[in-house]
């Protein structure tokens, strides 16, 4: 017995009318079949009307294909069976057309874990099902063009938005064609093919290739918050998606790319993005470190929540290049795991002079070698090569840091842990250990942040005490000196008619009368310990106005100096005193007794503000909820400046504070994608 099913959807739940292509099939009763109950919306009763019924619903002349609108477009079903013969299974054929139908309703007809909210589809689609394993999985054929939609996976943290793509269904296989769209702030443009069935071992085999996108765009569109140190910069890539469909393996390469301007459109102003800007040559930036090259390879596998980076590296724009390499575990477990976290890398040829000015260098100085701060006598120490690794759990990592530079013999070593650090370093004549207890009382703001502000400022260590011990081994100064002193101005009639110029600002080092050079030797040894003191007599004391656990930090303790010697002038054999240090100043005290009879030492000190304390941003006054907030400042490039901001000269910045955190920044890296791509481009929550 052969029949064919005509079903017609509309606005009520969809009827399934029988026509019967035998004299038995009129014998069939009038019944109501019940179905699985399925998404809201889905009718769970279809009800089967017999020939007679039909007359009344205006069938088109010889045609036994009702179609009806749905959601502003034309969908057509049409139902294939075929009763099953002795031994063998049912068969089955149902064909699905369809012409701009609102892709919502996909939705509501099939279980899938997203929302779609809009778009357009196309085509036809057949279903086939005649056998054990198409009644266990059916037999899928036809093409469906899907244009202009927005959706959303459950579990992801953003939106997937203007999505086209054509599908091309052959049995339990779908091949994408021309898949093009964006999540959130990443343009993709996917093909491949994947497995429709996971209980057979389905596939994935996708590859996607990513456009520039805004490192910081990207982060937030992944899910990720803001790191203790800025970046700035794009990356582009290739991402192949494979493995099970239950738990798919990602691995692929991203390189950097120096963003265009449409891309830092209402971005957040960092050091990064200063140091981005700076440098022409430069393509990503890293607190205020910019690099001329960066790439990686790296891979991620669902199943075992194991992120691993195969090759990863980077040129700083001082020279030298950076390797790493290593695995991270990103299960939920792995927070407090002391094994989630291996990474190593390592550094060649890098110029100790060029990494430190961008941190020593006055604040709006060109960050060069040559900078009249002192950072030219790092020039003297030669290429560097250091040795790294990052291991421990993801809240509380540990750092390690060894490096060497084989021309000047200098090496050193570096431990950092959230309870505290550690350095020593040594080289011809002197050596130096430190450590600091710290401790980070925002640690909970810093992880919850949605501004690289917020996280730059809660998630910085407070140092609750440090330790100093180091020694000098007849070290010349004066070479230090004269590296460190200002360039020598322009001769005049002023300077050059008496003869009498500064060595110190000329090109020839001091030289006695003999000809001999200058020597400035000195000997010692210094240790000192220092506790953070925030009462309020040591604050008096200070001259530090405010309470207690505000305005600038105090520092206070023991301090001795032993075999201090200047060439052959014994200037202290044993001092001991106490030292008080704050952010403006640093004032020692000491007394001993030597050959000479008592010796006394009292020095004061003005200290100049850092880079790093100038450029931070400062904690607004705690709002109702006791958490303080930070003021972001947005910049947009020459020519794009909104219309609301105020106007600026040709070729200036607009910075634009940001009086609430986050939804600037959110807003403006929308309508730079949207401009850049042409797309709706809707960014998701971080969350």
């Amino acid at each position: 017995m052969q029949e064919q099913h005509e079903v017609a959807s509309g606005g009520s739940p969809a009827a399934v009318r029988c026509v019967a292509g035998t004299p038995g099939a009129q014998q069939l009763p009038l019944e109501t079949l019940s179905l699985n109950q399925g998404q809201a919306g889905v009718p769970a009763r279809v009800h089967f009307l017999l020939p007679q019924e039909l007359q009344g619903h205006n069938l088109p002349p010889g045609s036994n294909m009702l179609q009806s609108q749905t959601g502003g477009g034309h969908l057509g079903l049409r139902v294939f069976h075929r009763w099953a013969t002795e031994g063998g299974r049912d068969n089955l054929f149902v064909s699905l057309t369809g012409s701009r139908l609102a892709a919502p309703l996909i939705e509501r007809l099939l279980e899938l874990p997203m929302d779609i909210s809009s778009g357009t589809i196309d085509g036809e689609l057949h279903v086939a099902a005649n056998d054990d394993a198409t009644w266990e999985f059916p037999a899928l054929t036809g093409k469906l063009a899907c244009r202009d939609a927005d959706l959303h996976f459950w579990d992801s943290p953003d939106d997937i938005v203007g999505a086209n793509m054509d599908l091309l269904f052959e049995r339990d296989r779908v091949y994408l064609h021309k898949a093009t769209g964006a999540y959130g702030a990443i343009p993709l443009s996917v093909s491949g093919d994947m497995d429709l069935d996971p209980l057979r071992g389905g596939q994935y085999r996708l590859q996607a290739s990513v456009g520039a996108v805004e490192v910081n765009a990207l982060r937030a569109s992944l899910g990720v918050r803001p790191i203790p140190f800025p970046i700035a910069g794009a990356l582009r890539g290739v991402l192949h998606v494979t493995g099970p469909l239950e738990k798919p393996i990602f691995s692929g390469s991203a390189s950097a790319v120096r963003p265009p301007p449409a891309l830092l459109v209402g971005v957040e102003h960092t050091p990064a993005l200063e140091a981005l800007l700076a440098d022409s040559t430069a393509v990503v930036a890293y607190d205020r470190i910019p690099a001329t090259a960066a790439n990686g390879v790296f891979t991620l596998d669902t199943a075992t929540e194991m992120f691993v980076l195969h090759s990863g590296q980077a040129v700083p724009a001082g020279g030298g290049l950076i390797q790493a390499a290593g695995k991270m575990w990103v299960a939920a477990a792995a927070e407090n795991d002391p094994r989630a976290i291996a990474m190593e890398a390592g550094g060649s040829g890098l110029s100790a002079a060029g990494l430190a000015a961008a941190y020593l260098a006055a604040e709006g100085d060109q960050v060069t070698s040559s900078s009249p701060s002192g950072i030219s006598v790092l020039a003297g120490v030669g290429p560097v090569g250091v040795r790294g690794s990052l291991t421990g759990s993801h809240v509380a990592p540990t750092t390690r840091v060894d490096w060497a530079a084989p021309s000047s013999g200098i090496t050193g070593t570096a431990n950092f842990r959230p309870s505290g650090l550690a350095v020593a370093t040594s080289g011809p004549g002197f050596s130096l250990r430190a450590s600091a207890a710290t401790s980070n009382p925002t640690a909970d703001l810093a992880r919850a942040a949605n501004t690289q502000a917020e996280a730059t400022v809660y998630g910085a260590p407070r140092v609750e005490a440090f330790q100093l011990e180091g020694s000098l081994a007849s070290v010349d100064l004066l070479p230090l000196a004269q590296a460190a002193a200002p360039p020598a101005a322009a001769p005049n009639s002023s300077n050059t008619s008496n003869g009498h110029g500064s060595k110190f600002m000329g090109d020839a080092p001091p030289a006695l009368v003999d000809g001999s050079p200058v020597r400035a030797r000195v000997n010692g040894t210094l240790r000192l310990s220092a506790v953070r003191d925030d009462s309020a007599v040591a604050r008096r004391q200070a001259g530090l106005p405010g309470e207690p656990g505000t305005g600038a930090y105090l520092f206070t303790g023991p301090v001795v100096l032993e075999g201090l010697r200047l060439n052959q002038l014994c200037l202290a054999h044993h001092l001991a005193g106490d030292i008080t240090l704050t952010q403006p100043r640093l004032l020692l005290r000491g007394k001993g007794a030597g050959r000479g009879g008592d010796e006394l030492l009292e020095l004061d000190l003005a200290l100049p503000a850092t880079p790093s304390a100038s450029q931070t941003p400062p904690i607004m006054a705690q709002g109702a909820g006791g958490q303080g907030s930070v003021p972001v400042k947005l910049y947009y490039p020459p020519g794009f400046a909104p219309s609301a901001a105020p106007a600026t000269p040709a070729g200036a910045t607009a910075l634009l504070p940001e009086a609430v955190a986050g939804q600037g920044v959110r807003q403006a890296a929308t309508a730079a994608a949207a401009r850049l791509y042409g797309g709706s481009g809707r960014a998701g929550s971080v969350g």
